[in-house]
């Protein structure tokens, strides 16, 4: 038996063997060239005296056709140094699922294209009598621009023989369908046990229950994903009025100059002629990261009306969210709130100054019997508070008003102003995650907490749904 690494730089069934890419039991895949020079991949598998049955079942999976499959080539017998080998060449790919859900979870618009995609894929291996039984995150692809599901490791519907009966081959082809429920699950969540954990946005807090139980096929999830186009109302043709018969005469009636008349025929325009008509519009230039979760909401931004349906290409080729720069307005922002902080401390310390000094001098003013018989006493009134530092004390959380419970925990700050700045600061960029200050003790430390009390399952999700937006990856839940 030989290492798989020793089989680089080989040629088998005529394809070069170039790096190992990934290998798995007795199977290994290798990155190759087709017969056209395109990359590809070729699946080689170490014989069990299973290679015919192996074989056969590449063969019925290289049948199907759907855009959403991954191809199947070639496929056949090689040997290897005298090891008898069955080798399967598939399409090559240029990204997984499972890297991308291991840095952020998905948006709603990704999540249903991964669901068309997967759930059109199985619905056609179960057409074809087939059942796939590994669907998971890291069996889905992107290829080019289009998502695609493993092909390979489909194999036919059929129960154990002992038992292969139309109920058992059902059952095989639910467990596909509940398979599909978890992995939009695991796509729109980050921790998960199996159930879900937190609301599911629509319309998938209806479709993955029914996916888990059983209750929707994978033709019925692309059914509804993708409803049916409406089709336009035919308009009946003008009726063709014989040469020469007695028709009344009808005034014509003065169309605008934005509408084509259409004289004698009766035809009705085509869309492209209607269209043509109207001036044409400009492109806006994009200057969304593509790599964008969609959480507009969070970072209080607005979405323009003509871009905000559209999804950032299929899954940003499945890569990694990539840290939005901080823009000018953030600087500017920052810096005007660090000025202000600057003029409060100035008038609390040099407020206090001023009023002591005019104190002094208002004592040592005429009464000269006053100034040769007793000590001038200087009173200090206290300085007014400022707008600022009453509308900042006024929107701290203090120990007072805070309820008991979990509270999830971003930043903490020894001086209480400086953590009322950071949560002014992040409002204005994560207005929907209600960063507020709050400290259990009244006094320091100072915390910069995301939303309010809740429980625990509540302020988990929160900790989690914080840390995919970009804030620190030690912010933390806690029960006060």
């Amino acid at each position: 038996m030989h290492l798989w690494t020793e089989y680089e730089g080989n040629t088998l069934a005529g394809y070069p063997l170039g790096r190992l890419y990934r290998s798995e039991g007795r199977s290994a895949f290798f990155v190759t060239t087709n017969a056209e020079g395109q990359p590809a991949m070729l699946r080689l598998t170490e014989a069990h005296f299973d290679e015919p049955e192996l074989i056969a079942r590449w063969q019925k999976v290289a049948a199907v056709s759907h855009p959403n499959l991954q191809t199947i080539g070639h496929f056949g017998r090689t040997d290897f140094d005298g090891v008898p080998l069955a080798c399967c060449l598939v399409e090559a790919t240029d990204g997984s699922l499972s890297d991308v859900l291991r840095e952020r979870v998905l948006s709603v618009a990704e999540t249903k294209e991964v669901a068309e995609a997967v759930g059109g894929a199985v619905a056609a291996l179960h057409a074809a009598g087939l059942v796939h039984e590994h669907i998971d995150a890291t069996n889905v692809f992107a290829v080019g621009e289009t998502v695609k599901l493993r092909s390979d490791c489909a194999r036919e519907c059929v129960g154990d023989f002992e038992a292969d009966t139309p109920e058992a081959r059902e059952a095989l082809r639910q467990a596909d369908v509940r398979d599909i429920g978890l992995l939009l699950l695991r796509c729109l969540t980050v921790d998960w046990q199996g159930t879900v954990p937190m609301p599911l946005p629509s319309p998938f807090d209806k479709l993955v229950p029914k996916l888990l139980d059983g209750k929707l096929s994978a033709e019925e999830l692309v059914a509804t994903l993708t409803p049916p186009p409406i089709r336009p109302r035919a308009v009946p043709a003008a009726p063709v009025v014989a040469a020469g018969a007695g028709v009344a005469s009808v005034p014509e009636v003065a169309l605008p100059s934005s509408v084509p008349q259409m004289r004698g025929t009766g035809a009705v325009p085509s869309y492209a002629q209607a269209t043509s008509t109207r001036e044409p519009a400009v492109a806006k230039p994009s200057t969304e990261d593509p790599f964008d979760l969609g959480l507009g909401s969070l970072r209080n931004e607005r979405l323009d009306a003509g871009t905000a349906t559209q999804p950032a290409g299929v899954l940003g080729r499945l890569r990694p969210m990539n840290a939005r720069p901080i823009s000018n307005k953030a600087w500017i922002a920052s810096g005007a709130a660090a000025a202000m902080l600057g003029l409060v401390l100035w008038n609390t310390v040099g407020g206090t100054k001023h009023t002591a000094t005019e104190s002094a001098a208002a004592a040592s003013v005429p009464e000269k019997v006053a100034t040769t018989t007793a000590p001038t006493q200087t009173v200090k009134h206290a300085p007014k508070p400022s707008a600022a530092i009453t509308e900042a004390q006024q929107n701290s959380l203090l120990s007072s008003g805070v309820k008991a419970g979990w509270h999830v925990i971003a930043y903490t700050y020894n001086y209480e102003q400086q953590a009322q700045a950071k949560a002014e600061q992040l409002k204005r960029k994560y207005v929907a995650l209600e960063p507020q200050v709050f400290s259990p003790t009244g006094h320091a430390p100072y915390f910069v907490a995301l939303g309010g009390s809740s429980d625990a399952s509540r302020a988990m999700a929160l900790r989690n749904r914080a840390r995919q937006v970009g804030l620190p990856r030690d912010t933390y839940a806690r029960n006060f």
